[in-house]
């Protein structure tokens, strides 16, 4: 019986998490939660264990959680934050609480482009208005979340360096088999199961005004429990009108170079220290 998990997908939002995630899952001997972010020791700590086992269909396989929120600490300063987003800081000692020995898979991706993807996330979704650099400005999670670094440093001080796979995001989007095997490897499992590539998952995509309306819906607790308990008894079949109806397939507009130069001057320094922490070359960022 491996619960509580014994590995964690920790992040990064916007680098491919559920790609990789579903990638993994079709391991005989891995049982990723259901939903796959179960943010358990972020958001809903307060819920239990007996809540957070009921996410898992097999507790005798490799557990795996997948929640991005376990890479979202804030670290900036007098940020003015949603509660939530201060406690993520006390994730890795709430894991350490449970299981000292626990394995993680980190991706990273071009911090730049992760900052970017990040923005538009909330643009689509009804959640930003400002523009790019007004947004990274007066809100320091965009940068926060990209600063690997510093949310690496929080990890470390209850987990050693070995216990972490880090995947590059171009290495998932060039060779997504070999990365499969890597984790694999990493689990102590065995590398050689065939593994159905098929589409990409997570696209990126615009959300209409309808769905920023419903988005912005979802924010609020009782909204949001009124809206999953008529969703829930919907058809499959209605369920990819909704999604249809909901969502546009517009592609986001292209980075700037004022807006690439801004953060090539914040990210240089910790992408240096990032590099030399992990043993890993990072120059497939520079710009």
């Amino acid at each position: 019986m491996t619960f509580p998990p014994n590995a964690y997908l920790i992040g990064a939002q916007k680098a491919g998490t559920t790609t990789l995630a579903y990638l993994l899952d079709q391991h005989p001997n891995i049982s990723v939660s259901k939903p796959k972010e179960t943010h358990f020791f972020s958001n809903n700590f307060y819920k239990g264990i007996d809540w957070y086992k009921s996410k898992f269909i097999n507790l005798n396989n490799v557990c795996i959680d997948a929640s991005t929120s376990y890479s979202m600490a804030a670290l900036s300063e007098g940020s003015n934050l949603k509660q939530s987003r201060k406690q993520v800081i006390d994730v890795p000692k709430r894991i350490h609480s449970v299981i000292s020995d626990a394995k993680f898979i980190y991706i990273l991706r071009n911090p730049i482009e992760r900052t970017y993807a990040g923005y538009w996330h909330n643009v689509r979704y009804g959640r930003e208005k400002r523009n790019f650099v007004e947004a990274i400005k007066y809100n320091p999670m965009y940068l926060d979340i990209s600063n690997y670094y510093g949310q690496l440093k929080i990890w470390l001080r209850y987990f050693p360096i070995e216990s972490f796979k880090f995947i590059l995001f171009d290495s998932l989007k060039s060779n997504p088999e070999n990365v499969v095997r890597e984790c694999f490897k990493h689990l102590e499992l065995d590398e050689l199961v065939d593994i159905d590539v098929g589409d990409v998952k997570n696209k990126s995509y615009n959300v209409s005004w309808i769905g920023r309306k419903i988005n912005r819906l979802m924010d609020y607790q009782i909204s949001s429990v009124a809206l999953k308990f008529i969703y829930d008894r919907c058809s499959p079949g209605v369920h990819k009108k909704i999604k249809t109806f909901v969502s546009g397939h517009k592609s986001i507009p292209s980075i700037e170079k004022e807006e690439i130069d801004i953060m090539s001057e914040y990210f240089w320094s910790k992408n240096q220290q990032l590099s030399k922490l992990i043993r890993m070359p990072l120059d497939i960022w520079n710009y």
